[in-house]
């Protein structure tokens, strides 16, 4: 037949429902039975916390590792809390022996060898030559501040480095500007580890005019403590070693069951309904192997059923799932319907799956436009499609919607060189949304004069044709200012006699403009 390309049986597919997956179940287009498992067992006969006890070895030596951790850093808080005391004492003890007046006076190179100079520069000699408080040569030192961010070296053993600037650090900012005693704690360069104590000097007036800087660079208390903490951690990667070693077997026992479960859970995830795990074990880890196997089959069954239902009702068993009560209320809506023009002809000349095959694929271009268009597809009634848009810009969306499907219809139609065109009616009006139906099989819809309407409209519809009435078309001129601002033209198609109706509807042709 030339008015179509013949498809394969294996290409025939019912229509599915816009926005729901398909189920892996489905991938050959005949759903599998799902596994029936009405209950399972929840009993254990040996407890995980059995396995479990196997691993408090490991778990006790990691308490002995974390305690001995905590004790280091207790020891060290401790060094650390005499050697900032220390530090300060010595600041402290060099900073009130030095002559503020005098101090002021310095600055920088220029000032080496006067006799100002000399007199804090012996000072630093004289406690250091005591060796008071066991300090190391030439880390006592005095500044001054020479900039908002910065200090200069003013007197110090090593005159070469007499005038050097120094980024002023918090510490040092606090002393000159509180003019009370700082310390640091520990901190590294590039020249080592360090900790430092600062202490103002004061002028006659009580001004800070410098500070004295007392210094511990890789204090061998404190290196003999990393020595015990690195000896500690060596024999504690020596235990956990042996730990693992001796809980591995019972690790796998407890790992590879619930590794297996959640690979199944993250192909299950994907779209892989027919995952299942098997059950080796009577203890918890069985009993959660069974209740994922059990799972599985529950939610595939649900997911097949989902396909048949639309968002709109997906969404009300969500909010009854969820205890919240459903209304039955009178919405403004606008709804849309389209029908393949001569379509009853076309089934009566070819097989049945060439038709299904054809249908198939014009209610899948149709589906995938509302959904992205913003719309939601209420039903299928064999050839015909009814959808659903709401919101304020609701009749313009469901009419770009019709002019994109009519566009997708067309390069189908090229593609595969099939004849059969759509039409279209829209409308927009109060409806009674709710849920309709007998006691026992419900369809979550509209009903009301504007569904009628639009109806209508979509029989009147030729091929190809997007028709609408009075009420959307005042809707979306005024949306527009009545300009083709939103890139749309409106023909006029006459009036149409509806039953019920005194006045008939005017009717008015939509296409791109």
């Amino acid at each position: 037949m030339s008015e179509i390309n013949m498809p394969t049986s294996s290409s025939v597919q019912p229509p599915l429902r816009s926005g729901s997956p398909k189920p892996a179940a489905m991938a050959n287009g005949t759903p599998q039975s799902p596994v029936s498992m009405a209950s399972f067992d929840t009993s254990t006969k040996v407890k995980l916390v059995v396995k479990i006890s196997a691993l408090q070895s490991l778990m006790l030596f990691l308490a002995i590792v974390i305690s001995g951790y905590l004790n280091y850093q207790r020891h060290e808080s401790i060094i650390l809390m005499n050697l900032q005391n220390q530090l300060q004492l010595a600041a402290n003890t060099v900073a009130t022996s030095i002559d503020g007046d005098a101090y002021q006076t310095l600055q920088g190179k220029a000032s080496v060898g006067s006799v100002e100079y000399v007199a804090v520069k012996s000072r630093l000699e004289k406690f250091l030559v005591n060796r008071y408080l066991g300090f190391e040569d030439n880390h006592i030192y005095t500044f001054r501040r020479v900039m908002d961010d910065s200090v200069e070296f003013t007197a110090m053993l090593q005159e070469a480095f007499v005038g050097d600037r120094y980024p002023i650090n918090q510490k040092m900012r606090e002393v000159f500007t509180e003019g009370h005693p700082r310390y640091t704690g520990i901190y590294t360069d590039k020249n080592g580890e360090w900790v430092s104590a600062y202490a103002p000097i004061f002028n006659s007036r009580n001004e800070v005019v410098g500070l004295v800087e007392a210094d511990f660079v890789n204090n061998k208390y404190l290196l003999a403590l990393r020595n015990e903490l690195n000896y500690m951690l060596m024999f504690s990667l020596i235990g956990v070693g042996l730990s693992i070693l001796i809980s591995i077997f019972f690790s796998r026992l407890i790992s590879q069951p619930i590794v297996q479960v959640a690979r199944a859970a993250i192909e299950f995830s994907r779209g892989d309904f027919n995952q299942m795990v098997s059950v080796k074990s009577n203890d918890e880890i069985g009993t959660l192997a069974r209740a994922f196997n059990y799972m599985v089959s529950e939610i595939r069954q649900k997911f097949y059923l989902q396909s048949y239902v639309s968002d709109s009702t997906l969404a009300v068993v969500k909010r009854r799932s969820d205890s919240e009560d459903v209304m039955h209320e009178k919405v403004n809506r606008t709804i849309f319907f389209s029908d393949v023009r001569g379509f009853t002809t076309f089934v009566e000349r070819v097989p049945p799956e060439m038709a299904v095959s054809v249908i198939n694929q014009y209610l899948s271009v149709q589906a995938r436009t509302i959904k992205a268009m913003g719309g939601d597809v209420d039903k299928f009634v064999g050839d015909e499609v009814m959808a659903i848009f709401s919101g304020a810009d609701a009749g313009l969306k469901a009419i770009r919607c019709a002019l994109r499907v009519q566009e997708e219809i067309a390069q189908l139609k090229a593609k595969n060189n099939f004849t059969l065109d759509i039409g279209i009616g829209i409308n927009s009006g109060y409806v009674v949304e709710g849920s309709i139906g007998s006691d026992d099989r419900k369809d979550h819809t509209v009903i009301g004069d504007a569904v009628n309407v639009a109806a209508r409209l979509c029989s009147q519809a030729e091929g190809g044709e997007v028709l609408i009435g009075e009420t959307i078309f005042r809707i979306v001129q005024n949306s527009t200012d009545g300009s083709n601002a939103a890139g749309l033209s409106f023909a006029p198609k006459g009036e149409l006699q509806l039953k019920g109706k005194l006045q008939p509807l005017p009717v008015y042709a939509v296409s791109p403009a």
